[in-house]
């Protein structure tokens, strides 16, 4: 990840996103691969977006989008994208003003498999104004782990100088997961390092598939507005029934239920 400390600010990264080994069907998988440029011209942040597909299966109605803030651009929708086919695309939002700082935003690209359900692949990012100095607050961990039904994730974040802070924190996830609360505000006294959690409800993800998750701890102080980034991945797993959970407990309980019942029945059989 490379930053240019101008107005005309740059930063490349690629992403692979296993996720639709997420998106599995009978006849194979779809791996989304990403490689994208931001840069900001004036008031508008400009994304130039590659799209990759390196599963098995071909990868429908795919379309990246880019998000600010509370903004969200969508780029142009590729009908098809074929196992080891790829295409670009560039998305412009248009961001206002931005004071000197590091400003995060989302990548997201959106596709369907061959039963067109729908998945989604994100990234997060941030964009440099002016010449700022690093961020003065870390996320040093996001732990997100197995994702069913609901989950909590854990975010440590700690405070790198002798100066409280009161910081925003938002989780940002892919469509089917919800995040509770999705924005949040974090204070931390000087030096202070805490866990924050947050639940994350699965609403249509599908079993079997991995995806990122991010959170973003973003604070103003002397001018200036600051943005750090932590990741973590979800793992989204089946559904536990009770035999799932309790399945050698049941077990048991019902044999000794049925001993009991044939001791009851001897015992009535005697007094008879």
């Amino acid at each position: 990840m490379a930053w240019v400390a101008a107005m005309t600010s740059r930063t490349v990264f690629t992403w692979l996103c296993v996720l639709a080994g997420a998106a599995t069907a009978q006849a194979g998988s779809i791996s989304i691969t990403t490689t994208q440029s931001a840069r900001l011209e004036g008031k508008s942040l400009i994304v130039a977006v590659q799209v990759g597909n390196t599963g098995d299966e071909a990868a429908l109605a795919v379309t990246p989008l880019v998000r600010f803030g509370d903004k969200e651009v969508r780029g142009t929708r590729q009908e098809s994208l074929a196992p080891n086919g790829r295409f670009e695309d560039t998305v412009t939002v248009e961001v206002g003003e931005l004071a000197t700082g590091t400003w995060p935003y989302l990548v997201g690209v959106d596709y369907t498999d061959g039963n067109q359900y729908p998945f989604q692949a994100v990234q997060g990012g941030r964009i440099a104004v002016g010449n700022p100095a690093p961020a003065k607050i870390a996320i040093a961990s996001m732990t997100a782990g197995k994702l069913a039904k609901t989950n909590d994730a854990e975010i440590k974040v700690k405070n790198l100088e002798g100066v409280a802070r009161t910081t925003t924190m938002r989780v940002m996830v892919p469509t089917g997961i919800e995040a509770e609360p999705p924005t949040s505000e974090v204070k931390l006294d000087a030096w202070e390092e805490k866990t924050i959690s947050v639940t994350l409800t699965n609403r249509t993800a599908l079993a079997g598939s991995r995806y990122p998750v991010f959170a973003a701890i973003e604070y103003d102080a002397d001018g200036t507005h600051f943005a750090v980034l932590g990741q973590g991945v979800v793992e989204i797993i089946p559904s536990e029934t009770l035999i799932d959970r309790f399945g050698g407990g049941l077990w048991v309980g019902a044999a000794v239920l049925g001993g009991l019942f044939v001791l009851l029945v001897g015992l009535r059989t005697l007094r008879g």
